[in-house]
């Protein structure tokens, strides 16, 4: 975590000092690493989890699957990953004692689906295969007296440890369920290149099968069993929705309306859970999971966390001691009252797929991401040790904040864009009328103006192809005006300023690089860099400096887009998505690929990996504005991560005053009367205690002091006094 200190500018108080002590919520323990060699997780907490199951062997020990990731959870402990699935991603996971049994998918475009079993735990993991290698879709995985049983697209499967595999159905299973102690079991088939959809029951753990009549012509979409009932919900012939019960054995299911189930939910599964001496049903269809207590009459969307966007739960199982479990895309959840309420159990769980993040202009701890899993807005204001959810509906695009007061952020949307003016606390859905969907993939904010900014994306309609457009505004967004159009151009994908000339725009996309101006009323093409650019960039110190990120290539200009030379093609290009100019160093260039950050010196002739290998494929990064050498990467499976970059020189660097056991990094920043600003330069006392100099090696501004305060109040103790009258920022981060 990070914390910043802030001092405001006393212009008559030159020499007063003050000191302020602070105890910081830190664990006593110091970590292995040192601060500059790994990536961390900053949050926030939660993120999709595909499958969970409990230990049948211990009912306080959890296990989920998010991605290949395995998870554990003991009692009322931390999520932590203990062991990984071979390839694809996770989709089912079941323990059967000891033993635990694993589905996941790859590539469904091209039918790839494995299973894997493992006996130790989920350290390792053996396959297992199908007869004669067949790789089907398993739509469930269930523990019986006669073996284990595979729902699947190819019927239902039994594996046997001493036997291996045989099929005790033929058919397809849209649906699958079984009673926990594996007497009862119903499953929901179609016949082959046959829509026509069949109820079957078994009363012996699926060995042998029988047909349940009395639902035709109704379209049934899910079935579920809770010994010793059999539940079934879906459509009736004019479309309106059903629920079904009976008893096992023969008999007459009694069906009733469905009020409260959505319309064409297609719903892919039905749970049934006993609670009160009574059955609880559970349809769960993304992106929201419906709840009856009065078998299927009446159902209520249930809501997973407040806020949430998604309310996804991929699957509902009974816990101990009658509490319900459930998983999806927010993470993990439990509940004591029958799944009327949820309280998240995400402690640990970082998984969230980080899409876009933006740290603020002005305040470093001050963070926005959006999901690509949820499709859900986070912000922290504590530099990633809380977060808190949004009101902002499924966004996509990029995220910007603008540094105006009150601060105005701006997110894509499907269909035009998102913006705040109250620094997220709510949200209104910027669109023109009359003139189709507009999507905004990129933002760029005027440097010398926040509240100019400019638009870049596509236009779409149903009966023609998509068409690039882009948007000027002046009143930080509030208003906006649309660009002149690019003849034969599908869609913008970058936009930046220049930063020596911000009345010029430069737009990037399935036409090359066009140049912006007049406010939008004109727009030139800029050819020679490719045919297609995914991102732009301008120097921050060499007028008229442009990098375009093409398919497979980089290009540079030199003279603000007039003619383009390739400089690069090594590393492959095709692995990158985004460039940044460095804040603080000439001709130095940022880009992101899946093994991490990559650096160039040489402004883009040649690169190297400039951070250790990251743990995740990169999707976006931003770096901390007032100290740059903190990094932020938005990971696909891992939520956000921190990185403190040392430029190979670590604790010797002179702005850097590591304290503690080269535990806690402290930078300083100050900014005068005149608005003149500068980096702080540190000097070493003891290892506990150091201070900063603004402008003279003499003149000491800033003295600092770390204590190890763990043995009377659990936290460490951060004290500081100001021995100056210009403003400062002090931040202090524990690696």
């Amino acid at each position: 975590m990070s914390l910043n200190l802030r001092s405001p500018v006393r212009r008559l108080l030159p020499l007063t000092a003050w000191t302020c002590a602070l105890g910081l919520s830190l664990s006593a323990a110091v970590l292995a690493q040192g601060p500059f060699d790994s990536w961390r997780q900053v949050g926030p907490e939660g993120g999709s989890l595909n499958a969970l199951t409990v230990d049948p062997l211990d009912p306080n020990r959890w296990l989920g699957l998010s991605g290949r990731a395995l998870l554990e959870k003991q009692g009322d402990g931390p999520w932590q990953v203990i062991g990984e699935l071979p390839s694809g991603t996770g989709s089912r996971l079941v323990a059967d004692g000891p033993t635990l049994f694993a589905a996941s998918s790859g590539n469904q475009a091209a039918a790839t689906f494995f299973l894997y079993r493992s006996e130790d735990g989920g350290a390792t993991w053996q396959d297992l295969e199908f007869p004669n290698g067949v790789m089907i879709n398993v739509t469930g995985i269930a523990s019986a007296p006669s073996g284990m049983l595979f729902a699947t697209s190819d019927g239902l499967w039994r594996w046997r440890r001493d036997a291996g595999w045989d099929q005790l159905l033929p058919d397809p299973l849209l649906d699958f369920d079984i009673a926990p102690d594996g007497s009862l079991a119903i499953a929901l088939v179609s016949a082959p290149l046959s829509t026509e959809r069949r109820v079957l029951s078994s009363v012996d753990g699926g060995l042998t099968w029988r047909e349940e009549g009395g639902l035709a012509p109704r379209r049934v979409e899910s079935v579920a069993v809770d010994t010793p009932f059999l539940y079934a919900i879906g459509a009736n012939a004019d479309e309106t929705r059903f629920a079904a019960s009976r008893l096992s054995g023969p008999g007459l299911w009694i069906i009733v309306p469905a009020q409260g189930l959505p319309a064409r939910s297609f719903t892919t599964s039905l749970e049934a859970w006993p609670y009160q001496s009574s059955t609880v049903l559970f349809s769960v269809r993304p992106p929201e999971t419906h709840r009856s207590d009065d078998l299927g009459r009446t159902w209520r969307a249930l809501d997973f966390g407040v806020g949430a966007v998604s309310l996804q739960s991929y699957d509902v199982q009974p816990g101990a001691d009658g509490e319900l479990l459930a998983n999806g895309r927010t993470g993990a959840f439990s509940s004591t009252d029958g799944g009327v309420t949820w309280d998240a159990q995400n402690r640990g769980l970082f998984r969230y797929f980080v899409d876009q993040l933006a740290v603020d202009p002005e305040r470093s701890d001050e963070l926005y991401l959006r999901t690509s899993s949820s499709l859900e807005t986070f912000r922290t204001d504590d530099g990633g040790a809380t977060w808190s959810r949004l009101p902002l509906g499924p966004a996509e695009g990029d995220l910007v904040i603008l540094p105006t007061q009150p601060r105005t952020v701006l997110v894509g949307a499907d269909d035009g864009w998102f913006r705040s003016g109250d620094g997220g606390e709510s949200f209104s859905l910027i669109q023109e009328q009359d003139s189709g969907e507009q999507r905004a993939v990129s933002f760029s904010v005027d440097p010398t103006e926040p509240r100019r900014v400019v638009a870049a994306g596509f236009d779409s309609s149903p009966l023609a192809a998509p068409t690039a457009a882009h948007w000027w505004s002046n009143d930080a967004g509030a208003t906006w005006s649309r660009g002149v159009a690019a003849p034969d151009v599908r869609d913008f994908t970058a936009v930046i300023h220049d930063p020596f000339n911000p009345e010029r725009v430069y737009l990037g996309g399935d036409g090359g690089v066009y140049l912006g101006t007049a406010g939008g009323a004109q727009l030139s093409p800029l050819p020679g860099a490719g045919d297609f650019v995914r991102a732009l960039v301008a120097d921050r110190f060499v007028e008229g400096r442009l990098l375009a990120l093409g398919t497979t290539d980089l290009f540079r200009s030199d003279d603000a887009g007039a003619t383009w030379t390739s400089v690069s093609d090594d590393p492959p290009f095709d692995a990158f998505s985004d460039l940044r100019s460095d804040r603080r160093v000439r001709d130095r260039y940022w880009a992101e690929s899946g093994a991490g950050l990559w650096r160039s010196d040489d402004a883009g002739l040649s690169w190297q990996l400039a951070t250790p290998e990251f743990p995740d494929l990169v999707n976006s990064f931003d770096f901390d504005p007032q100290f740059p050498r903190t990094v932020y990467a938005g990971a696909w499976r891992n939520g956000l991560l921190r990185l403190i970059l040392d430029d190979n020189l670590g604790c010797g660097h002179p702005q850097l005053l590591c304290l503690g056991g080269e535990r806690f990094v402290l930078e300083s920043r100050w900014r005068d009367f005149e608005g003149r600003e500068g980096v702080g330069q540190k000097g070493d006392l003891t290892a506990d205690t150091g201070y900063f100099w603004f402008f003279d090696p003499a003149n000491v501004e800033l003295v600092t002091k770390v204590l190890d305060g763990t043995g009377f109040n659990g936290n460490y103790w951060v004290f500081y006094g100001s021995l100056s009258n210009v403003e400062f920022s002090l931040k202090v981060t524990d690696t």
